[in-house]
């Protein structure tokens, strides 16, 4: 090598160095740091009877609004602002929606920053309310499936934040007390054209942590975790054979699966008991039958899985103790 050469050498080292120290210190993008999975919504072809169903199973208090669409019902999940909201299907298949993340100091302008920085196009609307009109947000996965954005207070109602009633909520019937007290929505389970896609856009766009690994036959699966502390929340993206939601679960406080199938029983209300089977991929992790009830279908046959309020799809009695991973 020639001093030239050499020198040549020293200065490229020089040039790039900065370069790579510039890359290395570059911010992190923006996310919709998300603190709550704040409802789950369906389109039903009965809006009254899946309600009745609802209130009948779980003894949520219930409150209609009234859209272009038709009458929505929007049933509380324990002392809320958690929900699930049924929609007319209007004709249409009835199905799943959408599913709600609540964010902490809901702002347009930094959601809005985080949304370009991603590259993320997004649907603003003004949804007509009698406490006050509501600005909501939509965002499209890379699958399709829809996510609604608003604060964490948001209860489905009128008001700056939606978190607004003017009237009071419908209970129901004091002779008809429901078998199963629902606590929160626990997670969304959805299939996806590319697993490592959705984890990637969930992971980067809401900054969503990886809870745990839920261990199918297939390979391994990543679940994310919606928020922090009890009870859990998470979503399971990428896992089912067909692309979209294939069920979603409710946490159960004090979550007993005898005493759960025998109150269901008593009610007639239809059920398909799950069953234990091992874990792949060397993991020494067996899912137990006493984790969950799986197999409880809605008035449309939506199926709607419950578990304790702290499962994460882990290992121990109740599949709470969540499997630690590599991020």
């Amino acid at each position: 090598m020639t001093r030239r050469d050499f020198a040549l050498l020293l200065g490229a080292a020089a040039v790039a160095r900065p370069r790579v120290l510039a890359q290395a210190q570059a911010p992190a993008r923006p996310a919709i740091k998300t603190q709550s999975l704040n409802h789950v919504a369906f389109f039903a072809s009965d809006v009254q009877r899946t309600a009745d169903w609802y209130q009948r199973t779980f003894g949520m208090p219930v409150q209609f609004r009234q859209e272009t669409g038709g009458r929505v019902a929007v049933l509380r999940l324990g002392p809320g602002p958690e929900f699930i909201a049924v929609y007319p299907a209007n004709g249409a298949k009835p199905g799943f929606k959408h599913m709600g993340f609540g964010v902490q100091n809901f702002s347009r302008p930094a959601i809005d920053q985080a949304l370009a920085a991603h590259g993320v196009k997004a649907e603003w609307s003004l949804r007509k309310a009698p406490g006050g009109d509501v600005e909501e947000l939509l965002v499209r996965d890379p699958d399709g499936l829809v996510v609604q954005v608003q604060d964490v207070k948001y209860a489905g109602g009128g008001g700056r934040l939606g978190d607004a009633w003017p009237q009071p909520w419908t209970m129901p019937p004091q002779d008809a007390r429901p078998p199963v007290a629902a606590r929160a929505v626990n997670h969304v389970t959805f299939g996806s054209a590319s697993k490592e896609r959705a984890e990637r856009f969930y992971r980067d766009l809401f900054a969503l942590p990886l809870l745990s690994w839920d261990y199918r036959p297939a390979e391994p699966s990543k679940i994310l975790g919606v928020g922090s502390g009890s009870p859990r929340q998470f979503i399971a993206p990428g896992q089912g054979r067909n692309v979209g939601v294939s069920h979603y679960c409710l946490g159960i406080e004090g979550f007993s699966r005898e005493q759960v199938t025998r109150a269901l029983g008593e009610r007639g209300i239809q059920y398909r008991p799950s069953t234990g089977s091992s874990g792949c991929c060397g993991a020494n992790v067996v899912y137990s039958p006493d984790e969950t009830v799986f197999g409880l279908t809605d008035p449309d046959g939506f199926s709607v899985q419950l578990t304790d309020v702290d499962y994460c799809a882990g290992t121990g009695p109740l599949g709470t103790v969540c499997i630690p991973g590599n991020r």
